[in-house]
C-alpha cells in the first residue's frame, strides 16, 4: 500500500513539507536542492534507510542526478534501517518535498500510519476531479438583481466564507486584520462536527495549494445550477517573466458553467491577465451562439466602460459542422 505522508507534523489541514532540508552528499546543500527542483511531480525514486537518528527521523538516500543525496524525514512505523524505500514526489514548496512512501518491491507491505497519513492516502487516491466547493445558499435572491458588482461581493463572500483559507485567516486575525466574528462564521467554526467538516474541507484545500486551483459550485439564484472555477496559470507567468525581464500580471484563467432556460448550456472561459481579457465561448445550441455572436458589440462595449480590454471573444457551437 502506497501511503501519502506529510513529512513534518500532523497538522490535517497543513501544506506538506519536509522535516528536514535535503542536503547533497560531497556537494553544497544548495546544489541537492537545485536537483530535487527538477525532478517532475509524480516520479517514483528508489532509497534506502541509512540509520534512524535520536529525535526519531531517519535519514535517508536516494540517486539525484550525478549526485547521492541525503534527507533526513520521519518515517512511519514498520522501516527499518536498510530497508529499500519508494518515493513519490507529491509537491514541492519552496525547496521542501513531500512523498508518498511505501516498500520497495513489496506493495503489499502493510504499514501502520497516523489518522492523517490515511486521510491523504485517501484523498491521492480519490477520483482526478478537482475537489468543489459547494454553496448551500444562492449567490443571488433573485433573477432581477444582476448587478455585476453586487454578484462579485457575493461570490467572493461566499469563497471567503468556505473554510477553504481557515489558516490564513487564523493567522491574519492573530496579527488584527481580521475580525473574530469573521473567524467563526467558517465551517470550521459551525458545524457540530467539527473534524468532519474538516476532513471535508482537506481535498479542496490541498487542491488549491497544489495547483493554485478553486472550484465552486451552487446556484446564481434560486433553481439555477452554476459551477466556477479559477485557476492561477503559473507556467505562463514564469515564461513571460522569462522573455522579458519584468515581473508581469499574474495570468488566471477562469471556467465557468451554465443551463440557461432560454439559451441552454453554455460554457465560458476567460484568461484575464491586468485589464486585458480574452474570451471563449461555446454554446450547446448553435441559435444560441448566432444570439451571443449578434451581442458580442454589446460586451466589448460593457467592458471598455469598465476599463477592461477584450484582446480575443471567439463564440462555437457543439452543434456546428
Amino acid at each position: 500500500m502506497v501511503s501519502s505522508l506529510n513529512l513534518s507534523s500532523n497538522a490535517p489541514i497543513s501544506p506538506p513539507s519536509a522535516v528536514g532540508a535535503p542536503s547533497a552528499t560531497g556537494a553544497p546543500g544548495q546544489d541537492g536542492v537545485i536537483k530535487l527542483d527538477q525532478i517532475e511531480i509524480g516520479k517514483a525514486l528508489q532509497a534506502q534507510v541509512l540509520s534512524v537518528l535520536s529525535n526519531g527521523n531517519s535519514m535517508i538516500s536516494f540517486p539525484n542526478g550525478a549526485l547521492t543525496t541525503t534527507m533526513q524525514m520521519r518515517l512511519p512505523p514498520g522501516f527499518q534501517v536498510g530497508d529499500q524505500i519508494q518515493l513519490t514526489l507529491l509537491s514541492l514548496t519552496e525547496g521542501k518535498p513531500s512523498f508518498s512512501i511505501s516498500l520497495a518491491g513489496n506493495p503489499t507491505e502493510t504499514v501502520n500510519l497516523s489518522s492523517t497519513a490515511q486521510l491523504l492516502d485517501k484523498i491521492a487516491s480519490s477520483s482526478t476531479q478537482p475537489p468543489k466547493i459547494t454553496s448551500n445558499s444562492p449567490l443571488l435572491a433573485t433573477n432581477k438583481d444582476m448587478d455585476p458588482a453586487h454578484l462579485a461581493s457575493q461570490l467572493n463572500a461566499s469563497i471567503d466564507k468556505s473554510g477553504v483559507f481557515y489558516e490564513s485567516h487564523l493567522q491574519q486575525w492573530n496579527e488584527g486584520a481580521r475580525l473574530l466574528d469573521q473567524i467563526q462564521q467558517e465551517p470550521q467554526n459551525q458545524s457540530t462536527q467539527p473534524a468532519e467538516t474538516a476532513n471535508n474541507l482537506i481535498p479542496a484545500q490541498l487542491d488549491t495549494l497544489e495547483n493554485k486551483r478553486l472550484t465552486w459550485q451552487g446556484e446564481l439564484y434560486p433553481g439555477q445550477p452554476l459551477q466556477l472555477e479559477i485557476q492561477k496559470d503559473e507556467q505562463k507567468n514564469h515564461q513571460s517573466n522569462a522573455s522579458s525581464g519584468n515581473t508581469p500580471d499574474p495570468v488566471w484563467q477562469t471556467s465557468l458553467k451554465l443551463s440557461l432556460p432560454q439559451l441552454g448550456q453554455v460554457q465560458v472561459k476567460i484568461r484575464l491577465q491586468g485589464d486585458h481579457v480574452q474570451l471563449n465561448v461555446n454554446a450547446a445550441d448553435p441559435t444560441t451562439a448566432n444570439t451571443l455572436k449578434s451581442a458580442s458589440d454589446n460586451l466589448n462595449q460593457a467592458l471598455a466602460a469598465s476599463g477592461t480590454a477584450l484582446d480575443l471573444l471567439t463564440v462555437q457551437s457543439d452543434g456546428e459542422a
